[in-house]
């Protein structure tokens, strides 16, 4: 069984959700019901990383996940 559900969008939120549907090849409804199960955040961390516009800290050579010295 399936519900409808409206959401009111601004145009610049219509447009990024449609590029990040259009991206994976899913419509744009399916984004956002990821984003309510998953959350927006990690929705948008996974786009920009598939992207490259943004990689994950685990995903740099460089990072190392270590505790801050609190002594100086």
């Amino acid at each position: 069984m399936s519900k409808q559900i409206r959401v009111n969008i601004s145009d610049q939120e219509a447009k990024l959700i449609k590029e990040i549907g259009g991206f994976w090849g899913r419509t744009g409804a399916d984004v956002i019901v990821e984003a309510f199960r998953k959350g927006l955040s990690e929705v948008l961390t996974t786009y920009k990383a598939a992207r490259g516009i943004e990689k994950p800290l685990s995903a740099d050579p460089n990072y190392e996940d270590k505790p801050e010295d609190s002594e100086q």
